[in-house]
């Protein structure tokens, strides 16, 4: 695991690689400096909370390790196309626009009233098109799902583990509905005294027994879909270089949060030096490219 996560985090040196080699972007001192602190302060952290292993026989180690170099070899292959789709994403945008939905199309401007016509009200149709951050959220999880094919056995042995977990008891109190019936007395007196309301119907307790692991599953699958919904959002509007980091640094909040929360073996001198180092980075990568844009905006100037 901290392999990958440092990995993981080698994305951004990656980004940077492609987005100078291919899109031809030039990208100040600042931001080189704060994507290599970012980097290393992941992999600070990340070797903080790592715990050491025992040492393994021979005849494993020689598994391991060529379990360990495929591994590697597919984690930086999928570096190098997690970079090159990021490059893709910036070219789609930008040659066929970020579509976004208007909030009141029919306004005229200024606030001036237009009346309708028959010509205004043809052009004035719905617009049911989505948004370019759904399409594509939909397009690349729609076009990978023929992938799972090839590990459908895992996923099958996963399944039956999640089905087979403890089972949880979840108590459901609800209320009957009242009965439609009048309510009938049944003495004299009650009869010639003012009429009691229907008593109220008693409450009911509902039982249901599913396997512990289901609710886990659900929240962390809706934990996920608005993750990722707020990604694909945010790449309509940043660069992917800016959408890589804020990934690495969420990543490296989400490590520290979780040595602090279950209470794990670290090193704290290292942990909280990764993530001063991923703070200061962070924040030197957006002053980098408030002091880049400014640079462009008075060439813009002379210019003209």
């Amino acid at each position: 695991m901290p392999v990958h996560i440092i990995f993981r985090s080698g994305g951004l040196v990656v980004s940077m690689l492609m987005g100078w080699l291919i899109m031809r972007r030039r990208y100040t001192l600042t931001q080189v400096f704060s994507v290599l602190l970012v980097t290393f302060g992941v992999v600070l952290t990340t070797f903080s909370a790592s715990v050491p292993k025992k040492k393994a026989s021979a005849s494993s180690h020689d598994a391991a390790l060529h379990s360990y170099i495929t591994g590697i070899a597919i984690l930086t292959l999928a570096l190098v196309f997690s970079g090159f789709l990021g490059i893709v994403q910036d070219k789609t945008y930008s040659h066929y626009g970020n579509y976004t939905k208007p909030t009141n199309s029919s306004a005229p401007p200024n606030g001036a009233f237009r009346p309708k016509t028959s010509e205004t009200s043809k052009t004035e149709t719905k617009d049911d098109r989505p948004d370019t951050w759904q399409e594509s959220m939909f397009y690349l999880h729609f076009l990978s799902l023929p992938i799972f094919i090839l590990v459908r056995h895992d996923i099958a042995t996963q399944a039956q583990a999640l089905l087979s977990s403890p089972a949880l008891h979840l108590s459901l109190p609800f209320r009957l509905p009242a009965s439609p019936l009048p309510h009938t007395p049944t003495s004299l007196y009650l009869q010639t005294s003012s009429p009691l309301p229907p008593p109220a119907p008693p409450l009911q307790t509902l039982t249901l027994t599913l396997p512990s692991a289901l609710p886990a599953l659900f929240l962390n699958t809706l934990t996920q879909l608005l993750c990722v919904a707020g990604v694909n959002r945010l790449t309509t509007r940043v660069t992917s270089l800016t959408v890589t980091l804020i990934l690495v640094v969420r990543k490296a909040v989400s490590l520290v949060l979780s040595v602090m929360l279950f209470k794990q073996e670290a090193s704290w001198g290292m942990l909280w030096a990764g993530a001063c180092l991923v703070f200061a980075g962070t924040v030197g990568y957006s002053m980098g490219g408030k002091s880049k844009s400014k640079g462009q905006s008075e060439e813009k100037d002379k210019a003209e």
